[in-house]
Formats: C-alpha cells, sequence, structure tokens
C-alpha cells in the first residue's frame, strides 16, 4: 500500500527508480516494496520520502482512509468515557492488522488506544518489540510535521524520558516559528508539548524544569482557551510536584472553571494527572 503510493510520487515528480533507490536501499528492493511483495525499514522510508522532498503528513495523508478516521474517532470517544474495554480491543485488533499487513497506520492507531488504555488503567498493553520500534522510528524523524508530532503525542507513555524531552525541545522549536502561519499546526504542536510536559512532570520532574520557562514564553493565542488553561494547570502542578505544602488552590480553581465551562473531559484527564502526583508525593 505504501510502496505503491511511493512509486506514484516517484513517477509523478519523473525521478527513475535507480535514482530514488540510490544510497538507500538496491533498486531491487525498492522496486518489490513498490510493488507490495517486500519491506523497507521505516528509517529508509523516511530517507527515500526526503529524496521525493516529501512529508510524513503528506505521505501518510494520500494512504490515509476513512477507516482509519473512524478508528480513531472511536479511540477518542472511548478515552473520555473512560472505556478501558473497547480502547483494549480497539488496540488489539489494530496489532493484529499490522502484524498481518504491516500497515503503518495500523500500527499507528494501535499505539494510539494503547497510550489511552494506560492513562487510563496505568496498564502497558503495547508489546515491548513494538515500543522499541516506535522508539526507532522517532529517533529516525528530522522534519516534525502534522503526522509525526500526533504520533508522538499519542506515543507518549512508551517512550523513555530523555527521548521526550528531547522531542518536546524540537517540536517547542517548530511552534516558535509556525506561531504566525498555520493555526492548525500551531494547536497540534502546542498540545504536543503539553503532552509531553505533563508525561515529564509525573517521571521526571527535573526534565520537566529544563522545559518549563520558553514553555510559558510561548504566546498561545486566547482563542486556544483550553490550551491556556491547561498550561496554567501544569505549571501549578510541576510546582506542587518540586515544593512540598505547595497550595493546590489554584488547581482546584482550574478544574472548577473547566466543569463550569463543560469541559469535564479535560478536567478529568487533570483530575488523573494530579492523584498520579500526589500518589508520587506520599
Amino acid at each position: 500500500m505504501y510502496g505503491s503510493t511511493f512509486r506514484q510520487i516517484r513517477e509523478k515528480y519523473g525521478v527513475s527508480l535507480d535514482k530514488a533507490a540510490k544510497g538507500i536501499v538496491s533498486p531491487s528492493t525498492l522496486s518489490r516494496w513498490e510493488r507490495g511483495k517486500g519491506e523497507i525499514y521505516f528509517d529508509n522510508v523516511l530517507k527515500l520520502l526526503k529524496k521525493l522532498e516529501i512529508n510524513l503528513n503528506e505521505f501518510f495523508g494520500a494512504n490515509y482512509h476513512s477507516s482509519n478516521e473512524e478508528v480513531a474517532q472511536r479511540i477518542n470517544a472511548a478515552y473520555a468515557a473512560a472505556d478501558s474495554v473497547k480502547l483494549k480491543r480497539i488496540a488489539t485488533i489494530q496489532l493484529k492488522k499490522y502484524e498481518k499487513a504491516k500497515q503503518l497506520n495500523a500500527l499507528f492507531l494501535a499505539v494510539s488506544a494503547s497510550n489511552s488504555y494506560f492513562e487510563l488503567t496505568r496498564k502497558c498493553i503495547f508489546p515491548i518489540n513494538y515500543q522499541i520500534k516506535l522508539r526507532n522510528i522517532l529517533a529516525d524523524i528530522e522534519n516534525w510535521d502534522n503526522f509525526s508530532i500526533n504520533l508522538f503525542s499519542h506515543s507518549i507513555n512508551f517512550l523513555p524520558v530523555e527521548q521526550i524531552f528531547n522531542i518536546t525541545k524540537r517540536i517547542i522549536n517548530r511552534a516558535e516559528k509556525i506561531q504566525d502561519c498555520n493555526s492548525g499546526s500551531f494547536y497540534t504542536a502546542v498540545s504536543a508539548i503539553l503532552n509531553a510536559l505533563a508525561k515529564l512532570i509525573v517521571r521526571d520532574a527535573e526534565y520537566a524544569e529544563k522545559l518549563v520557562d520558553r514553555i510559558q514564553k510561548i504566546n498561545i493565542p486566547a482563542t486556544f482557551l483550553y490550551l491556556n488553561v491547561k498550561r496554567a494547570f501544569l505549571i501549578e502542578l510541576l510546582n506542587y510536584r518540586v515544593y512540598k505544602n505547595y497550595s493546590i488552590k489554584k488547581m482546584n480553581q482550574i478544574v472548577l472553571f473547566l466543569r463550569k465551562m463543560n469541559a469535564d473531559n479535560l478536567a478529568d484527564s487533570l483530575c488523573r494527572l494530579f492523584k498520579q502526583v500526589k500518589e508520587l508525593s506520599s
């Protein structure tokens, strides 16, 4: 599926098989992949796309069917409803699809469902071999577009803290550059940054402290109200994590505000996050 899409793009740009493959894989390997007869390591896929000046967002967008969007919506709905049983079922189905056909979208949907399941249950159902694969995929990414940022944000529970920290720094740089250019991309970038900050507060507050000043300086438009509210909560939460006897008054006020705004999903997720930190402090 992905190989045939690459071939269409390659031929559209008038790039020969030999030229596209040169220095990355053998022409025969590339030919087999394009015909759906073989596989190519993901880092080599990234190199092939870079040679054609195609980013991940554009490439996977060409393969992203309505059925995938439907699965993504079901994952979001199950998480909002705190339905861990449904999330586990979705993750299992998508993993089986990936194991059968090696379709990367299935792997990404599986990690998204597993990540949401972990948020609700603190239990990991995403196999360690795929965690390692995911870490390698993210390590090979240079151009952090919407697709790769979303992948990072939806797999963050399965990454080591140092990788979370390093990727977040790169996304912060990107967010600062695109702030006045593309509101959708900016929202995606800031959402991922805040998800990473939340995870670092729980797992390694020292890393979180190294990022918080730059995160505070990001100029989030007033129209992105919930991002501003979440950032304010996380800053208070980090202070609570670091300093003993820090007041939780502001965090309670933020949660109450979100309840009044009917933003119960965000309020619930922040309450779960506070509970995790409180357990660490006790």
